[in-house]
Order: structure tokens, then C-alpha cells, then sequence
């Protein structure tokens, strides 16, 4: 039956009224289509953050409930990861944990697919308990010492079991020590039987690129990943270098068309014993910036300890109390205006960094060596700010990635970083940031975050005397006493005034705006994104594209 819901009057055409039983069915069908669109739009919001299960955090999708892939579309499901390295068990584990969380949702009979890892056993420094916790992203499993690897691995052949892919978790020594096997085993398989290699590589500049690469993309058995863009944008620039040389090995080895990706292997400690009770002090806390850290090898070619030190004690001579310490030396810390604290975290000999004596007097400078996983995350998560102090020439911008960004994303401490830092760590999210210009040096990006003040410029070119424009403010620097410490905001950094470099200022403005607190909620949305990309990439090995 036709409904006609227009009526003709002398006036013209006009509604009328349908019967009560079609407005029902009417609103049904509104109702209908509401609820259809919320579901539709809920299920949008898990495709893009599919991140959420009874764990209650927003961290869970990568480590809970992988996506499947069509099994159609699988090219290896038989796989082998091992390293000769005693470290970097923290990366290829976290490959391997992504990994086997798309084999465990694709295939409902685990002996439908193949995943052994070997390692360096035991795990440095105690990584085993981060395993053993679970819920972190790493790979759950059994982990053969990896002295057995070559020997399981050709046996794997000869009793049918054929690996098709093997991941190397560091390349630069992997190759070194197992190339010429692997190679020979390579060569004396059938077509139909022959394995891929996967290549995880840490610095751009290893030997093994240049000894090893060529045998296996002549054969067209060999992909890499870098554990970040930068690194991996490095290494395929090295390549194509390599291929357009006048070397004969390498310039018909086509070493361009190898196939470069990137992972980065942040894992997820959200349910580590120490998280709850640090989320909810740094959230209550109204301390000033008090505690950070610089982490890493105690080697000034990687970090530029030498000139963040001095740094720092220049700015101590100029006014040691806006650093929480008494104005004369030798200088002593005064506990009500919280005195900062310098967390050295890491290994080697720390005298060879220098740090000046009137700092180390102060008790200002802790000194963290050997420590175990679970501790080390801890510290990091419990401090402030995280300070790279990159050396400007030391290549963590360009040949290879630094695990200090890493973990102060995996432990939630924003790390302070300029735009260059930013162009190389691509995964970096505003949340997860303080971003300072390149003209402001860090301890002036700290001391403006701590004292809630601006500086005015030095700067004593012709006919351009140093600013007098600043912000005179008072430093929240609450203590027991509930005093206040007042800071005229009339201190210099030797950066160009106001008038004279706009941009810069702007982002001197927003560091100073911003403050160095992040919203935590906002720091693991971040952290998804990430995962997302590393298990897509794990899904792309899976199926060889």
C-alpha cells in the first residue's frame, strides 16, 4: 500500500498528518538508525584505537586482542628469531611479542603456526622479570639459549619443520657470526624450501652492511628494520649509495630495492607494581621541577655531559637559590626550596664525564649503575624530566636511535627535546614532550620550567643592548613552611632579545606556558598510535609485503 502524505487545498499542497501508527513506526525507524550509527561510530573509534579490555587501561589492545589476518594472506607462519647480542632482548622480544599476538588471533590451533626464540640467556640485568610479569608487550614463551641456535635451526630442515622467516635481532653482530652458515644452508635448499631474513639493525655506520648485505640481496632474502625512522631513513640513504658506487659487488647486488622498515619497541608497564603509586604523586604533587635524569652509557661522544655540567654550574654561580640551593659556596641544599636533583642512570666510568666539583660537593649529582629492569624503570618514571643531552655530533640523530627517548615514553616522564630532536624521533606526540628551541640551551629550558620565569637576552650586538622585556614572577616553590621564594625574573640567557627573533620567542613562550607536567590519559593515547604502527609492520612481515 502507497502512503500519500500530501493533501491539496486551495492554498496549494501541503502535509498532512500520517496515521499515529506510521509516526510509531517513524520514530522506530530514527531510533533504528541512532542506535546503528553509534554502534558504527564505536566501532570506528576501535578500528582507529582499538585499545581497551577489562585491564582498564588504555594500553591493553596491543597486548590483549591482536586483529587477525586472513590465514589466505600468511606467507610465513613458521619462524625463527635469535641474536647473537647479549642485549637488545628489549627490541626483537617486542617485535616478537607483536608478532605472536597476530599468529595467537589468526590461527585458534597454536600448532598451526611455528615461533621459536633463541637469546643470550639469562637476560641482562633481569630483564627475565619484566617477561615474567607479563602484560608488557614481549614475547610469552620458552627462550632457548641461543648458543643452540644454529644447530636447531639446520635441524629444522631435516626434519621438515622449513622456517620461512628468520629475524636477527641485531644484525651488525649476527651477521658477523652467522652469515656464512646461514648462507651455506640458504644455497643447499630448494626453491620451494628457502627462508627469508629479517634484519634488525641499531647504528647505520656497522661493518657488517658492507661484508655481509650483498650475499643476501643478490639472493633477494633479506629485509631490515631500524629501530626508528631516522635510522631506517639512514640506513636506506647508506644503501643507495652502496648500490650507486663503482663497487662490483655491491652495485649489482641491488641494494636499492631492499626493503627498509622501522619498529619501535615501546613496551607497555602500565601494571608494573610502582605505576599506580607514582601516577597518583606526580598527579597531587605541586612541587616544582625537582628530579631529572639523563640516561644512557657514561660516554661523552654519545651525550655532551661535559657542556650540560657546565651549563649548569654557571647558572648555579649566577644564582644558586633559584636551583634550591644557598647562594654562596660551597653551595648546600635547602630542603624547603626543594633543591633539583641530576640522576645519572647507566654504565662506564663516570669520572671520565668531568662534572665539576662544586656540584658533585652539593650531593646534587646521584650516580645509578647496574641496575635491574624493574628498578631502573621505577627511577625513570619516578623523576621529572628526562634531559637527552645528545651530542650534537654523536649520531643519535642520524645513524642511530637512542633508548633514553624510549624508555622516558615507556615510563611516562616527558623528555625534553628540541625541534631537531623531534624531526629524527618522528614517533614523538606533543604529549609525550617539552620542546625547547635550539637557542635555549637545557639547563636554561629547565631553569624557566622550574622557576616559572623568563629570561631576558644577553645579547650586546651594535645597537641592540640586551632586553629588558621579561615576566617578573613569583616561583611556586611551596614548602613545609608554606614560604614562597621570590624571583625577580631578571636573568640572562645568551639568546637574541624579544624584537629581534619572533619565532623564537613564541617558542620560548610555549615552553614557558606548557610547563614540564603531561597529562598521563594523554601520554598512553600517544603511546597507542605507536603500537598500532609496530603491529602493522609485524603484520607485513607476516605476510612478506
Amino acid at each position: 500500500m502507497k502512503l500519500n502524505i500530501f493533501a491539496h487545498s486551495s492554498s496549494g499542497w501541503h502535509l498532512k498528518r500520517p496515521p499515529r501508527p506510521y509516526i510509531a513506526l517513524a520514530l522506530l525507524g530514527v531510533v533504528f538508525v541512532l542506535l546503528t550509527r553509534l554502534h558504527s561510530s564505536e566501532l570506528s573509534a576501535v578500528s582507529r584505537f582499538p585499545f581497551s579490555s577489562s585491564r582498564g587501561h588504555d594500553s591493553s589492545y596491543l597486548w590483549g586482542s591482536s586483529s587477525a589476518l586472513s590465514k589466505k594472506k600468511i606467507r610465513h607462519r613458521r619462524i625463527y628469531v635469535s641474536s647473537a647480542f647479549a642485549a637488545h632482548f628489549d627490541v626483537y622480544l617486542a617485535l616478537t611479542g607483536s608478532i605472536q599476538r597476530v599468529l595467537q588471533a589468526t590461527y585458534s590451533n597454536p600448532t598451526d603456526y611455528v615461533l621459536k626464540v633463541y637469546a643470550s640467556l639469562p637476560l641482562l640485568y633481569g630483564f627475565q622479570d619484566i617477561v615474567d610479569h607479563g602484560d608488557t608487550g614481549v614475547y610469552q614463551g620458552n627462550i632457548t639459549h641461543n648458543r643452540y641456535f644454529l644447530e636447531e635451526f639446520k635441524k629444522a630442515f631435516e626434519i621438515g619443520e622449513d622456517p620461512s622467516l628468520l629475524i636477527l635481532g641485531t644484525c651488525e653482530i649476527d651477521m658477523r657470526d652467522w652469515s656464512k652458515t646461514l648462507l651455506e644452508l640458504w644455497d643447499s635448499l630448494p626453491e620451494h624450501r628457502k627462508f627469508y631474513v629479517v634484519c634488525g639493525i641499531h647504528h647505520t655506520g656497522q661493518g657488517w652492511t658492507v661484508n655481509h648485505l650483498a650475499d643476501w640481496a643478490k639472493r633477494g632474502a633479506v629485509r631490515i628494520y631500524g629501530i626508528s625512522e631516522h635510522v631506517a631513513k639512514g640506513y636506506k640513504n647508506k644503501l643507495m649509495t652502496m648500490a650507486d658506487s663503482w663497487d662490483v659487488r655491491h652495485n649489482t647486488a641491488d641494494l636499492e630495492h631492499v626493503q627498509v622498515d622501522w619498529f619501535v619497541p615501546v613496551l607497555d608497564l602500565a601494571t608494573m607494581p610502582w605505576r599506580s603509586s607514582i601516577t597518583a604523586s606526580k598527579k597531587f604533587s605541586k612541587k616544582p621541577l625537582t628530579e631529572v635524569v639523563i640516561q644512557g652509557n657514561f660516554q661523552q661522544g654519545r651525550r655532551d655531559y661535559k657542556t650540560f655540567f657546565a651549563h649548569l654550574e654557571r647558572s648555579m654561580t649566577a644564582d644558586a637559590s633559584a636551583w634550591g640551593y644557598t647562594k654562596t659556596l660551597p653551595w648546600q641544599p635547602v630542603p624547603s626550596l626543594h633543591p633539583l636533583v641530576v640522576h645519572l642512570m647507566g654504565n662506564g666510568d663516570e669520572k671520565k664525564l668531568e662534572i665539576p666539583k662544586s656540584l658533585m660537593d652539593t650531593g646534587m649529582v646521584k650516580i645509578w649503575k647496574n641496575l635491574r629492569y624493574g628498578d631502573f624503570y621505577e627511577k625513570i618514571a619516578g623523576v621529572d624530566v628526562v634531559v637527552p643531552a645528545f651530542n650534537p655530533g654523536g649520531g643519535y640523530y642520524t645513524d642511530q636511535a637512542s633508548s633514553t627517548v624510549v624508555i622516558a615514553v615507556e615510563c611516562n616522564t616527558p623528555v625534553l627535546v628540541s625541534n631537531r630532536v623531534l624531526a629524527a624521533y618522528t614517533y614523538l606526540d606533543p604529549s609525550l614532550t617539552i620542546i625547547r628551541p635550539s637557542a635555549l640551551n637545557e639547563v636554561d629550558a629547565l631553569k624557566i620550567l622550574r622557576t616559572n620565569t623568563l629570561p631576558s637576552s644577553n645579547w650586546s650586538s651594535i645597537n641592540a643592548p640586551p632586553s629588558a622585556w621579561t615576566l617578573p614572577a613569583t616561583a611556586a616553590l611551596p614548602s613545609a613552611g608554606n614560604q614562597e621564594v621570590k624571583d625577580s625574573g631578571i636573568w640572562s640567557a645568551e639568546i637574541p632579545p624579544r624584537e629581534r627573533a619572533k619565532e623564537l620567542w613564541t617558542e620560548i613562550d610555549a615552553l614557558w606556558h606548557g610547563g614540564w607536567r603531561r597529562d598521563e590519559r594523554a601520554m598512553e593515547r600517544a603511546k597507542r598510535g605507536i603500537w598500532k604502527v609496530g603491529e602493522e609492520f609485524a603484520k607485513r612481515l607476516l605476510q612478506g609485503s
